[in-house]
């Protein structure tokens, strides 16, 4: 059964309009709250529960809550206006505007790294499988405002939908500069609090070989974080490896098929 939207206990009237237009946007079915504790909606509806409140809506699940949040990215955001290296950026390397693909959008972190940093007029699409984590993410994208303009800007040029990249890669007809992979719930990331939430609702992801070939088909260059990459490292992909000399985050950077022009 879909997830509910349901609302916080004491939302007024301008809450309970934005959750039902909310719900029919993400196709979910609004329930009123009536007071009820979200163990009591869990009865009756089942988790995971998607509340919306105030603040932006919420994923409720047996083990915690998840909302829209940059804290994955606002460090680097800050050593980006340092003028200090992010090797995504370095590793997707455009020069000029270009289109990029984040197959794994997630919670939004590297989608907004890319769309903050890329050059002016750059277009940052993105795809995420779980439709209820799509609804945070792209209700974030559309709706946060961070303190600083140009961190809101860049949230709101990012194009987020409902997709599964192992079914929708070959219906691409448009080809990418850049195709980026990181399935992130396939390693130990997953004991992170930040993803405690999201345990019970995701399913783990394997980036197969076959799937990064047909990437290759539709792009200039393929982007992998390299946790990912080990599950389907073989020896038909040669790749170069980028990242700082004493992280634990690497980039594999393969080369596509489509060329320029």
């Amino acid at each position: 059964m879909s997830p509910i939207v349901t609302t916080s206990v004491n939302a007024g009237e301008t809450i309970v309009k934005a959750a039902q237009k909310w719900a029919i946007r993400t196709n979910h079915t609004f329930i009123l709250r009536n007071k009820r504790s979200l163990s009591a909606l869990a009865t009756d509806y089942g988790y995971p529960l998607l509340v919306y409140t105030a603040q932006g809506p919420e994923l409720i699940t047996p083990t915690g809550r998840h909302f829209f949040s940059l804290q994955m990215a606002q460090l680097r955001i800050q050593r980006l206006r340092r003028q200090e290296p992010d090797y995504l950026l370095t590793a997707v390397g455009l020069k000029q505007a270009g289109r990029v693909l984040d197959c794994t959008c997630g919670l939004g972190a590297d989608a907004a790294i890319l769309s903050f940093g890329l050059p002016a007029g750059s277009e940052v699409q993105a795809w995420e499988k779980s439709p209820e984590l799509a609804a945070i993410t792209a209700w974030g994208f559309q709706h946060y405002v961070h303190q600083q303009a140009d961190v809101t800007a860049a949230l709101r040029r990012i194009s987020l939908k409902v997709a599964d990249y192992t079914e929708a890669l070959e219906r691409i007809r448009e080809p990418f500069d850049v195709i980026y992979f990181d399935p992130m719930f396939t390693g130990p990331i997953m004991t992170s609090s930040n993803f405690q939430p999201l345990r019970s609702l995701l399913p783990r992801t394997t980036l197969s070989p076959s799937i990064i070939q047909q990437a290759l088909k539709k792009c200039a260059r393929v982007v992998i974080k390299e946790r990912a990459f080990h599950t389907a490292r073989e020896n038909a992909f040669s790749g170069t490896k980028i990242g700082g000399k004493y992280s634990r985050i690497q980039y594999v950077i393969l080369k596509g098929e489509w060329k320029h022009g």
